[in-house]
């Protein structure tokens, strides 16, 4: 039992400073006598450190590197004839109903980055009637943004013209003019590179935002769009390789804009379908669970 702390502060100030000092001290030995019983056994004798990806709960089916490959070889879903070069990819963009200058300052860069994309306004027609009338004009692809209060809050992404249909929560946009030394883009198609994918509904995702890009990039432009998923936030960067004059070495030079998606929902179909399927609905879940 120990015994209960004096009522004098300065007394019991020290008391507190011993027992801290203690406790260090052997800390400090338990680490020694570790590290001499580690290096007798050639081991490292450091801790590693733990993160939230080495103390992930599987949520999904999680795939190696090479069971992924594989996976994006033989699969079969609405994207194949994009990616198997059947059909080009034709996306329109179209602002929500009350947009400001911000949401055209977005889609106006969101144009000069995907390839064979256009510009159209919504008016004041439904999702549903805006994926019609796109379908019919023989996009493959609509986005439609979502704007509150002067600030761009969501953005819907419909794969024509059956679905699926996503709604990603769009965080920390930056203009391209706010980035610092950021370059200027060109019209050649840039390189696609999908990251960190690890599970059926990411691979399915990722699919999803790569059937935007054409298949076919124009490596002369040196252009690079990276989508790379990290505890379920996609973050885009769109970049350029800049070469020496001895063609050495390599850097980046960032283009913009920069944002970061987190998935909020994926249905099976169109919207206004009532009978489509939820794949996918954000939920509170565990720190450690990640879905992507």
């Amino acid at each position: 039992m120990e015994r209960p702390l004096p009522k004098n502060k300065v007394l019991r100030s020290k008391i507190r400073q011993r027992s801290k000092y203690m406790k260090k001290k052997q800390k400090k030995k338990e680490k020694e006598q570790r590290k001499m019983e580690a290096e007798a056994r050639g081991e490292d004798w450091r801790k590693q450190p733990l993160t939230l990806e080495d103390k992930r709960v599987s949520v999904g089916d999680d795939f190696s590197a090479g069971e992924r490959l594989v996976v994006d070889q033989f699969i079969s879903d609405e994207f194949s004839p994009v990616f198997s070069g059947t059909i080009t990819p034709k996306v329109v963009i179209v602002p929500g109903l009350k947009a400001t200058r911000i949401t055209y300052t977005f889609i106006s860069e969101l144009l000069q980055v995907i390839p064979n994309s256009v510009f159209f306004k919504r008016k004041q027609s439904s999702l549903a009637q805006a994926s019609a009338s796109a379908s019919q004009k023989g996009f493959t692809d609509l986005i439609v943004m979502e704007e509150n209060r002067k600030q761009i809050t969501g953005l819907f992404h419909i794969h024509l013209p059956t679905g699926p249909c996503a709604y990603y929560r769009i965080r920390n946009y930056i203009p391209c003019k706010n980035i610092v030394g950021h370059g200027r883009s060109n019209t050649s198609k840039p390189e696609v590179i999908l990251s960190h994918f690890t599970t059926a509904l990411g691979i399915r995702v990722a699919r999803m935002l790569g059937a935007l890009f054409a298949l076919e990039p124009e490596y002369s432009g040196r252009q690079v769009v990276t989508l790379h998923n990290q505890r379920d936030f996609i973050f885009f960067r769109f970049h350029r390789y800049q070469f020496d004059e001895q063609g050495k070495k390599v850097s980046l030079q960032e283009q913009g804009p920069r944002f970061t998606l987190l998935l909020q929902q994926l249905i099976k179909g169109l919207p206004g379908d009532d009978n489509a399927e939820v794949e996918f609905r954000k939920r509170k879940a565990s720190k450690y669970e990640f879905f992507l």
